[in-house]
């Protein structure tokens, strides 16, 4: 008989022991809200009474691999982790689970059919398990739901499942806020999508935010993804459309855009304005980056990855589009925006002209003009060049700066310049140009003293490790100060609202060519190793 004090336990957690069975009598821990059994690779089955136990809210046997059915569970459950387990059906019950807004499944690859479940299901992974086709109506209410008897589904995850399109019923999901549907390599298209947006009088409510068709071989992105326009994630890597549609710089609240991988993809339309992320490593057709005068642009921290891309000849336009981009965020600064650093990344072997103060190997040094840390100084501009001798590993750029005056008096700051995370096979040079407001040096008068600085160029992994000459080194260097009413201009804008602004290059303008500084004026370039 179970003790009274067991009777109260309400958390049992006996995760990754060898445990073989559970007793019956576990249905007297009448208190019991959750279980906890993951990875208890010997567990074969649990007791056919868990019914019983009405107080439980939770289950997780997640990673019990012996495990090939489940019981029933009383209705009151509201979250199963099965995933990585033996089952190979679901009982037909589980759609009286009305409680249930979770449940993961992912990695049980014996399941073949879409499990019927509740309405108010909230949470939806499938990844890696075997249902094909893949079939919405069977879950309760997917079909004809209007906005006020919308379905409470938030996350839907379908990863690596043979499907060829994605059934018209997933239009229906008002509230969907994620669906991830990557490595299905034989989807065709995802023209159901475009009616996943909510009425205008829900804008403010739940609505998809982010989606993920990488892998998922699509010849071609439909115009009606820039109706979608609450995305802010869109991962498209690894298809093989050569073009993205115009439509999608209608996506004002995009932050990260992948596209890694999309062998085929030539061109690039104007991007949304509001893009903080854009990785297009191995885009080895890509060549050109479409702008205009009408091109919308908004301020912000943002990071461009055009590794591998060995065609892209838009070089000064991506140079003109980063830089306004983070003047009008410097502008943003003074509202209370976190300050932060920007950069973008390209193949390329020649420091641009427009850097005034260049030199070979990793460290620039300059003289400062009095009072360079005005109203008018908003940040630096930051230029390397890194030779890549090495297959992955991941990589950022830490920028330091050693400020001194004629005392001999010093000041250190340092800023990153953000690049990877993951491994990538990096076989040419290529070149890191960054953006630094340097806050402290305009908030502070002391450093109007400072009359020279060394700007040094070090090569990390994402934990801060320096990262050894013979993968990867500084060959080439460039800072330039940036300061509002400079001659040198490299675009013109017109704010045309609040937060935004167009831009266009200035037609006088010239960067990149045969005439970069002699180099007589640069520190020898020293080879690798």
């Amino acid at each position: 008989k179970c003790p009274e004090t067991a009777r109260k336990l309400t958390y049992l957690n006996l995760n990754e022991t060898a445990i073989e069975e559970l007793p019956q009598s576990i249905c007297e821990l009448s208190g019991l809200v959750a279980l906890n059994l993951k990875n208890c690779k010997l567990l074969v089955n649990l007791p056919e009474n868990m019914y019983l136990l009405k107080s439980l809210l939770i289950v997780d046997i997640s990673g019990c691999s012996s495990i090939s059915r489940i019981p029933g569970f009383s209705r009151n459950i509201r979250y199963l982790y099965l995933n990585g387990t033996a089952i190979e059906e679901l009982a037909s019950s589980i759609g009286d689970l009305r409680e249930l807004i979770y449940l993961d499944l992912s990695g049980c690859s014996s399941i073949t059919e879409f499990p019927k479940v509740s309405r108010n299901i909230r949470e939806l992974y499938l990844d890696g398990t075997a249902i094909f086709p893949l079939q919405l109506n069977v879950c309760v209410n997917f079909m004809n739901c209007t906005c006020e008897t919308a379905n409470n589904l938030r996350f839907f995850q379908a990863a690596s499942i043979c499907i060829t399109k994605l059934p018209s019923p997933i239009g229906n999901l008002k509230g969907l806020a994620c669906l991830e549907v990557g490595n299905c390599k034989y989807l065709k298209g995802i023209e159901c999508l475009v009616d996943l947006q909510l009425p205008k009088r829900c804008v403010d409510l739940d609505c998809l935010r982010k989606l993920n068709l990488d892998g998922c071989h699509l010849s071609e992105v439909p115009d009606s993804v820039g109706c979608l326009s609450s995305l802010e994630v869109l991962d498209l890597s690894g298809n093989d459309f050569s073009t993205i549609p115009i439509t999608i710089n209608k996506l004002f609240e995009l932050q990260y855009l992948g596209l890694w991988n999309c062998m085929r993809l030539q061109s690039l339309p104007e991007l949304p304005p509001r893009l903080s992320k854009l990785d297009a490593d191995n885009c080895e057709r890509l060549h050109y980056l479409e702008s205009s005068s009408s091109t919308v642009v908004e301020g912000n921290i943002f990071e461009f990855i055009f590794t591998n891309c060995m065609r892209l000849l838009e070089t000064n336009q991506i140079l003109a589009y980063s830089l306004l981009k983070f003047e009008l965020y410097t502008e943003r600064l003074y509202h209370q925006v976190p300050a932060g650093t920007s950069s973008f990344c390209l193949p390329g072997s020649v420091t641009p002209e427009w850097f005034s103060h260049q030199s070979w190997g990793s460290t620039v040094t300059f003289q400062l003009s009095s009072h360079w840390a005005n109203s008018e100084f908003f940040g630096f501009s930051l230029c390397t060049i890194i030779a890549f001798c090495s297959v992955g590993h991941s990589l950022q750029v830490k920028c330091t700066y050693h400020f001194r005056n004629k005392h001999g008096d010093s000041h250190d700051l340092y800023c990153y310049l953000h690049g990877w995370y993951d491994e990538r096979r990096m076989d040419s040079e290529h070149i890191f140009i960054g953006f630094d407001p340097c806050l402290v040096a305009n908030e502070q008068d002391m450093f109007n003293e400072y009359s020279e600085v060394s700007v040094e160029f070090q090569l990390e992994d994402m934990s801060g490790n320096l990262l050894p000459l013979d993968l990867c080194q500084v060959v080439e260097c460039g800072v330039r100060l940036l300061h509002v009413n400079d001659e040198d201009v490299i675009y013109r804008f017109n704010v045309t609202m609040p937060g935004y602004s167009h831009f266009f290059l200035s037609s006088g303008s010239r960067w990149i060519g045969s005439n970069v500084p002699s180099q007589e004026s640069k520190v020898p370039r020293h080879g690798m190793g």
